[in-house]
C-alpha cells in the first residue's frame, strides 16, 4: 500500500503553469466563452483563468510556478492572432493564493484570486461568470463542459493550442475519485470528471468547469493523474469545488468593494468625472439592489441627495479638490463613510434617527463643518487634522457622542447646541442623560526606533514598556507565533513562513506583557494576506516576506505607532549597531518564548561572510545578516519582526541555524527590505497609499 501511494504521487500532476489542455475536444464557437481568460507569462499562455468581476480573475494557485509576474489576456480565441476588436490585456496588482496553500505543488487549496491593475471593459467579448451557492454540490453523472487553450495531444511534445478548445465532461462520485486517488482528493474541497480520452491536459489549469448553468463556473481545473499522459483513463480528472471557497473569495473580494444601496425616487443623480474624458450622467430609479460605484473625482462637483431606508450604505471615495455635498436622510440604517478629503470644502448635514454613525476622515488642508441633529443614538468621529479649521454644531439629544481627534497645527472650534436643547422644555431631561467624550490627541512626534514560531531574543533585555510601539505580536487561536511591524494605520509587514499552521492570523498591537490585556492593546483581524509572488513554498528561504492587510485600521496612540521604513536599495554597511526585538525563545533549550518584549542589540554582517557561512541559502541582493557574538540575536518565536538601524526597519527577521539560534558559527539572517520596497509599494498603492513610506508616520 505505501508503495503504491509513492507511485500515486509521482504521477499525479497540476494541469496548469503551462502544464494543462483540451483532449479529445473541439474548437470552441469564437468569443462564445467570454469570460475566458489567458493567464501570460513573458507573452506565452501558461494557465486559464475565468473573470469573476471586472477587476478579478479566478484560477489556479499553481499558476504562479515559474511565472511570475503574469499578464490577464481577456476577449481572446486565437492567441497567435492581435484581435485588436475584441482583447484585451491587463496587469496584476495583487496575487491573493489562498493561505493555506502553502507550497506551490500543494494539491489542496490550490485558488488563487488576481486583482486586476485596471477594471476590464464588458462587452459582447468580455463578460463575468457567474459563481455557485456555498457548499452546493453537483449530483454524479450530470453533464458539463471544460474550456481552454492546453495541449490537445497527451505527448510531451505537443504544444499548447493557438484556439480556444471545449470538451464535454461527467461528474463523478467523489467516493469514486477517493477509491482511486486516496489522500489525494479531498472530497470537501474537490469534485472530479471521469471520461477517457477525453478532459482538460497541460496548460489549462486554472479554467472554469461549466454545468447546468451556462454561466455559472462550477470547479477550477487542478490536476490529473498521470503527469505523462492527461489521457490515462485509470486516473480521473479533478477540480477545486469552488462553492466551498465561496466564502474566502467573498472575504477577498469584499475587502475591494465599494457598495451603495439606495432608494432614489424621482430624483436627477449627476456625475461628472474626469475619467477618459467623459460626462456620465444617470437619471435611475433603483429598487432593492445593489450599485456599486468607483469613482476618481478630479476638480468638479459632486451632489447627492438620496432617501435610504434599511439599508447600508458604505461609500469610499478618493476626492480631490472639489466640492462635495452630500444631504441625507437616514432612518434605521447603520452609515459609513470613509473618504479621503484633499484641499477642498466638505459640508455634511444629516438628519439621523435611531442608527450608528460612524465618520473616519482623513483631512488635509480644508475647511470642515459638520452640523448634525442627532436624535437617541450613538455618534463616533474620528478625524486626522492638519493645518484646517475644524467646526462642529451639534443638537445632541439622549445619546453617547465620542469623538477622536488628532490635530496638528490647526484651530478647533466645538460649539456644542446643547443651549439650544435646553431651551426645548420637552428634551430637558435628555439634554442632561446626554454624555460626550472628547479625546484630544496631540501627537508631536511618531517614534520610529527599534519571530513564524521559529525564531525569539537571546542574550537581551527586556524593554522598557511600549518603547517600541510598532512591534506586533501574530497570534493563531490566542498563542504568539510570529512577529511583525506596524507600516500603516492598515498594513503589517512581516515573514511569510508565519503562515505555516498558522492560518488564520490575529494582530495584537500595543502589547508589552502578552499574558496581560490592558488598555494599551489592539487585537485585530487579517483581511488579506500578501505573500511575496515568488515565496512558493512555506519552508523557502528566499523571498520570505508578507504584508497583512488589516479588516480594521489601527488607533494610532501613544502604544500603538508605525515604524519607518528605508528607501528603495538603501545601503547599511557592515558593523554599524542595530537591534532585534521580539516575544520569542531566550535560549534554544526554552519551550516557550517570552511573555514580556524582549531586545538585543547586534551588528550587521558583512554579506560576503554572510554567503560563505550560509552558501546556497543567503541571497546577496535580498537578505542581510547579523553577528552572533555572544550567541546574541533573536530565536524560534521571532520571526518577522524588524531589524531597527539607524531608526527605520531594515529588515525582516527570518532565519538561523535550526534549534541552535545562539550558535555563533552562523550569522542571523533577515530578509532586506530597502530591496523588497517595490513591492511594498505596490501592494500598499492598490488600497490608496498616499504618504511617503520613506517617513515616519
Amino acid at each position: 500500500m505505501y508503495l503504491y501511494l509513492l507511485i500515486l504521487l509521482q504521477l499525479l500532476s497540476s494541469a496548469g503553469a503551462s502544464e494543462s489542455g483540451i483532449v479529445g475536444g473541439k474548437i470552441a464557437k469564437p468569443h462564445s466563452r467570454p469570460y475566458m481568460v489567458s493567464l501570460q507569462h513573458r507573452r506565452r499562455h501558461v494557465c486559464g483563468g475565468m473573470l469573476i468581476r471586472e477587476d478579478f480573475v479566478l484560477t489556479s494557485a499553481h499558476c504562479l510556478k515559474g511565472s511570475y509576474p503574469l499578464t490577464v489576456v481577456l476577449g481572446a480565441h486565437d492567441l497567435t492572432e492581435k484581435e485588436k476588436k475584441s482583447r484585451q490585456e491587463m496587469k496584476v496588482s495583487h496575487y491573493h493564493r489562498h493561505p493555506l496553500h502553502q507550497n506551490i505543488t500543494q494539491l489542496s487549496y490550490d485558488i488563487m484570486l488576481l486583482k486586476l491593475h485596471t477594471n476590464a471593459t464588458l462587452n459582447k467579448y468580455v463578460k463575468v461568470i457567474g459563481l455557485p451557492d456555498k457548499d452546493k454540490r453537483i449530483p454524479a453523472r450530470t453533464k458539463c463542459s471544460v474550456a481552454g487553450w492546453g495541449k490537445t495531444k497527451p505527448d510531451i511534445t505537443s504544444g499548447a493550442a493557438d484556439v480556444l478548445m471545449e470538451v464535454e465532461v461527467t461528474m463523478q462520485f467523489n467516493f469514486e475519485c477517493v477509491n482511486k486517488l486516496k489522500d489525494s482528493f479531498i472530497s470537501s474541497q474537490m469534485i472530479c470528471t471521469e471520461d477517457g480520452q477525453k478532459d482538460f491536459c497541460e496548460g489549462d489549469s486554472g479554467g472554469p468547469v461549466i454545468c447546468k448553468h451556462k454561466n455559472v463556473a462550477q470547479g477550477i481545473v487542478a490536476f490529473f493523474g498521470n503527469h505523462l499522459k492527461c489521457d490515462d483513463r485509470k486516473f480521473p480528472r479533478v477540480y477545486m469545488n469552488i462553492s466551498f471557497f465561496k466564502s474566502w473569495i467573498e472575504e477577498v473580494i469584499h475587502g475591494y468593494t465599494f457598495t451603495l444601496r439606495v432608494l432614489l425616487l424621482g430624483q436627477t443623480f449627476t456625475l461628472r468625472v474626469l475619467l477618459l474624458g467623459q460626462t456620465f450622467t444617470p437619471k435611475v430609479l433603483l429598487l432593492g439592489q445593489t450599485f456599486t460605484l468607483r469613482v476618481l473625482l478630479l476638480g468638479q462637483t459632486f451632489t447627492l441627495r438620496v432617501l435610504l431606508l434599511g439599508q447600508t450604505f458604505t461609500p469610499k471615495v478618493l476626492l480631490l479638490g472639489q466640492t462635495f455635498t452630500l444631504s441625507v436622510l437616514l432612518l434605521g440604517q447603520t452609515f459609513t463613510l470613509r473618504v479621503l478629503l484633499l484641499g477642498q470644502t466638505f459640508t455634511h448635514r444629516v438628519l439621523l434617527l435611531g442608527q450608528t454613525f460612524t465618520l473616519r476622515v482623513l483631512l488635509l488642508g480644508q475647511t470642515f463643518t459638520l452640523r448634525v441633529l442627532l436624535l437617541g443614538q450613538n455618534f463616533t468621529l474620528r478625524i486626522l487634522l492638519l493645518g484646517q479649521t475644524f467646526t462642529l454644531r451639534v443638537l445632541l439629544l439622549g445619546q453617547t457622542f465620542t469623538l477622536r481627534v488628532l490635530l496638528l497645527g490647526q484651530t478647533f472650534t466645538p460649539e456644542a447646541g446643547l443651549a439650544a436643547c435646553q431651551a426645548l422644555s420637552n428634551h430637558l431631561d435628555l439634554c442632561q442623560s446626554t454624555t460626550m467624550y472628547l479625546y484630544l490627541l496631540i501627537l508631536l512626534q511618531l517614534l520610529s526606533s527599534a519571530g513564524a514560531s521559529e525564531s525569539g531574543i537571546v542574550g537581551g533585555k527586556i524593554v522598557k514598556p511600549h518603547s517600541r510601539t510598532y512591534m506586533v505580536s501574530l497570534q493563531h487561536r490566542g498563542y504568539h507565533v510570529c512577529g511583525g511591524m506596524l507600516i500603516r494605520k492598515d498594513f503589517v509587514l512581516t515573514s511569510a513562513h508565519c503562515l505555516r499552521n498558522a492560518y488564520p492570523l490575529t494582530v495584537v498591537l500595543g502589547a508589552h506583557d502578552l499574558k496581560k490585556w490592558t488598555k494599551s492593546c489592539q487585537k485585530i483581524q487579517v483581511s488579506h494576506y500578501h505573500r511575496h509572488p515568488l515565496h512558493e513554498n512555506a519552508t523557502q528561504n528566499s523571498y520570505d516576506i508578507m504584508l497583512l492587510k488589516l479588516k480594521t485600521t489601527a488607533r494610532l496612540t501613544q502604544y500603538v505607532t508605525v515604524v519607518g521604513l528605508p528607501k528603495e536599495d538603501e545601503h547599511i554597511p557592515a558593523s554599524p549597531k542595530c537591534s532585534v526585538a521580539g516575544w520569542g525563545k531566550t535560549n534554544s533549550n526554552n519551550k516557550q518564548g517570552s511573555d514580556v518584549l524582549m531586545a538585543v542589540a547586534v551588528m550587521v554582517e558583512d554579506n560576503s561572510e554572510c554567503k560563505t557561512v550560509w552558501q546556497k541559502y543567503f541571497d546577496i541582493n535580498q537578505m542581510m545578516c547579523t553577528r552572533t557574538t555572544g550567541g546574541k540575536g533573536f530565536c524560534q518565536g521571532d520571526s518577522g519582526g524588524p531589524l531597527i538601524c539607524n531608526n527605520k526597519a531594515q529588515g525582516i527577521v527570518a532565519f538561523n541555524y535550526a534549534e541552535r539560534c545562539d550558535d555563533s558559527q552562523y550569522p542571523h539572517v533577515y530578509m532586506k527590505i530597502p530591496f523588497f520596497m517595490p513591492w511594498i509599494k505596490e501592494v500598499l498603492h492598490g488600497y490608496g497609499a498616499n504618504m511617503s513610506l520613506n517617513k515616519q508616520e
